[in-house]
């Protein structure tokens, strides 16, 4: 368990270790019966995008920017991205079967005619913001509920718009939404991919599917085909004075040119690798010549010559899903680029140089991993955005938060032998007991003496007992479910919990993790408490874990000085910290199918040289080595390990603050 409400600085990672599932596909485990190093780290978010950016526009007066989410809606910033707040009230849900979830905002359109106006395009129609994205209303008459890719406005008629619907083609509005009319005359293909306006002839548009792209010189009344176009084409761009100069990014990677309004196309492939999808395509409207290129899974690229020469702007995010860019309309040297599971970047030099721009995205904070006892494969996440369930080993994820009255979760904890039963600690309102895994819960906090939760055990011999942790009143315990708490506080000469841990074999034994006080331990179910300051005293410790295979051997992480390892139930404790150096370690992991192999997060602290990442040890903590790739610039959580099933491979989940789940490949 990991919480951010002790930690002032950096709010750490969560890590996991998961089962791989059986069969085919996809990157298999990182190791079979005998454990490992994991040598490298894919992202496993599907499910959990609340940072996954789909869309990033400034409004018409350049006083607010916008960010459209794939699962979390809308945000808004006031401060050129550097903080952000969600700003999607009157979105509609994704799916009647996941209420927490709002429908994907693909793309978002400042009306160039009325300040304060903004459209949205969903997988549920188009809605309209009439107060700065405050509020949300539906423009779906004739149009219906379905998938829009995206919302186009005609600068020179105030409220006629256009909107791509894949499957159905294009539609159109005069009266700013309130009416829409399908326009697909000559449209063949009506399985569309992209669509864009020429700024300069906005009767002129273009739109793109899998047999080729489209040419509308009459505002959508008619459409030809451009014979010889290239194909699956995801991402259009028209030059901003000649609307015959039209930029084609491809699905199967690659940039294709027009300088003939379509009747001709080259490649413009140097320096632009042909290997990542072409997810968004914009041009700067001061210059040109200029344009950026989003790729999934190779960050951004830049041309200055026309897309004659392509290269490199993000190096933090080379290796990153970035789906879409955009250039401040009022100043040509800020970009703005979205990232999948990170985010948004912000560059106020052209793109030398990019800072992270996530806080307020509450989706992106990964604290704790839990899995069911009985069924490893099914896994809770707790995050600021509520919690996640996993039902394959943290491959994919929906929300289940319904109920939660406070979504910042910091610690989650499924009873054994009794799933559906899962309790969930908060950082400002108490405990929540859900009873149907995590589909809708109850507040259960009554009684106890602070609402600022921090830790949760659940004992396994029922699941109406459990402790719980808090921020600075000790210790609770509940024997009905949380109907009524008891503090078990006697002995604690420290009551600023960080975690628990009940002995697996003798539940009365039971841990707990302190803010300075090092480790105590009670053998009556919490009624008392002794210090195991031996080697440990005044040691801030942030997280503690046993040792599956012998009970007596526990390790702990600490604020300041590492690991420390007992290995006779905490009567002596040693420093374990030979090739780690004394980082601050916010979460730890033994490897379920080999317990010598111990995982160790580290969120980082650059300012004072402290490296973030994965570090691992496969001799039981008497030496670490870092098992970062794929996570250098990532700060973590969490770590949690899942058991294999049978023909399967152990897999290692790690939360993050600001980039969702990965796994081991």
């Amino acid at each position: 368990m990991v919480t951010s409400a002790l930690r002032p600085v950096v709010v750490p990672l969560a890590l996991a270790l998961l089962p791989a599932a059986c069969g085919g596909g996809g990157g298999g485990g990182s190791g079979g019966g005998g454990g490992g190093a994991a040598a490298s780290w894919s992202a496993s978010s599907e499910g959990m995008e609340g940072a996954d950016v789909l869309a990033v526009t400034r409004s018409g007066d350049g006083t607010r920017l916008f960010a459209g989410t794939r699962s979390r809606g809308v945000f808004v910033s006031l401060d050129h991205g550097a903080t952000w707040a969600r700003s999607g009230d009157g979105l509609p849900d994704a799916s009647a079967s996941d209420p927490q979830g709002v429908t994907p905002v693909r793309h978002l359109l400042a009306d160039p005619s009325a300040v304060g106006v903004l459209y949205a395009a969903t997988d549920q129609g188009v809605f309209v913001s009439l107060d700065d994205g405050d509020s949300w209303a539906s423009l779906n008459s004739g149009l219906g509920t379905r998938r829009v890719l995206c919302v186009l406005a005609d600068p020179t008629a105030p409220g006629t718009l256009f909107a791509a619907a894949p499957g159905s083609g294009v539609y159109r509005t005069t009266d700013s939404g309130r009416n829409w009319s399908r326009r697909v005359t000559g449209l063949s293909d009506r399985d569309l991919l992209a669509m864009a306006m020429a700024p300069s002839a906005p009767s002129r548009i273009y739109v793109s599917a899998e047999s080729g792209v489209f040419v509308s010189v009459d505002g959508a009344d008619s459409w030809t085909a451009l014979a010889g176009s290239p194909l699956a084409v995801r991402a259009l761009a028209v030059d901003p004075v000649d609307p015959m100069v039209v930029y084609a990014g491809q699905l199967a990677g690659g940039l294709s040119k027009s300088v003939d309004g379509g009747v001709s196309w080259s490649s413009t492939r140097s320096g632009l690798p042909n290997t990542f999808a072409v997810d968004g395509l914009t041009i700067d409207p001061q210059d040109p010549m200029r344009l950026y290129v989003a790729l999934a899974g190779g960050g951004v690229r830049v041309t200055s010559d026309g897309a004659g020469n392509w290269a490199s702007v993000v190096s933090d995010l080379d290796d990153g899903h970035v789906g879409c860019v955009s250039v401040d309309p009022l100043d040509s040297d800020r970009l703005f680029a979205g990232a999948c599971g990170a985010g948004v970047f912000v560059s106020a030099d052209a793109g030398q140089s990019w800072a992270a721009r996530t806080e307020g995205f509450d989706g992106s904070i990964v604290r704790a991993f839990a899995s069911d006892p009985d069924d490893p494969q099914q896994v809770f996440a707790a995050t600021a955005a509520g919690v996640f369930r996993s039902a394959d080993g943290g491959r994919n994820w929906v929300a289940r938060s319904t109920g939660l009255s406070s979504l910042d979760v910091v610690d989650v904890a499924p009873a054994a032998g009794a799933l559906p039963v899962v309790y969930a600690a908060t950082e400002r309102e108490g405990v929540f007991r859900s009873e149907d895994a995590g589909d809708h819960w109850v507040a259960v906090g009554a009684g106890l003496g602070s609402d600022r939760t921090t830790a949760l055990a659940v004992d396994p011999r029922s699941a109406d007992v459990l402790l719980v942790g808090t921020a600075f009143d000790g210790v609770y315990r509940s024997v009905d479910g949380g109907g009524s708490w008891e503090q078990r506080s006697q002995g604690l000469t420290n009551l600023q919990i960080t975690d628990l841990l009940i002995h697996p074999v003798t539940p009365a034994t039971v841990y707990a993790a302190t803010r300075g006080g090092g480790v105590f331990r009670s053998v009556d179910d919490g009624a008392t408490w002794s210090g195991l300051g031996n080697g440990l005293a005044g040691q801030v410790v942030l997280t503690i874990v046993m040792d599956p295979s012998d009970p007596d051997t526990l390790y702990v992480g600490t604020e300041d000085d590492g690991v420390f390892e007992t290995n006779d139930a905490g009567g002596r404790w040693w420093r374990r910290n030979n090739g780690l150096g004394s980082d601050r370690i916010v979460e730890l992991a033994v490897r379920p199918d080999d317990p010598s192999v111990v995982y160790a997060v580290s969120p980082g602290e650059l300012n004072n040289g402290r490296n973030p990442g994965v570090w691992v040890s496969t001799d039981g903590a008497a030496s670490w080595s870092r098992s970062n790739t794929g996570l250098e610039h990532v700060v973590l959580h969490a770590v949690l390990g899942v058991p294999a099933p049978v023909g399967g491979t152990v897999r290692v989940l790690v939360g993050s603050d600001g980039a969702g789940v990965a796994a081991t490949r």
